[in-house]
């Protein structure tokens, strides 16, 4: 059995660029690991075989997210969460405010 770090097995990956990223979870669903993502644009590496969505949530119970777009198109939330499909290359856009609030983490 040979085991290897996940990064090095990530074939794929996305762009997410954020405005506040305290103020948001990303989990990559099959391996159920989150993604550290800092303010502006983060490169992210995923398996395009088992981590095939993100899940996208407030940080903070009960705040919502302004808007989530990928490649350019709004994305609904079911109960204030996001379920996005993935694949490699795609740009996703998550604003936790409109901008004229700061952080609320």
């Amino acid at each position: 059995v040979t085991s290897a770090n996940a990064d090095d097995v990530r074939d794929a990956s996305l762009t997410i660029t954020v405005d506040h990223a305290a103020d948001v979870v990303v989990q990559r669903t099959g391996t159920y690991t989150n993604v550290n993502l800092v303010d502006g644009e983060n490169t992210v590496k995923f398996m395009s075989d088992q981590e095939t969505m993100l899940y996208i949530y407030p940080a903070v119970y009960g705040n919502s997210l302004y808007k989530v777009t990928l490649n350019g198109e709004s994305q609904m939330a079911q109960n204030g969460q996001y379920y996005l499909g993935i694949k490699d290359g795609d740009k996703l856009i998550i604003n936790t405010t409109d901008g004229s609030y700061k952080s609320r983490a």
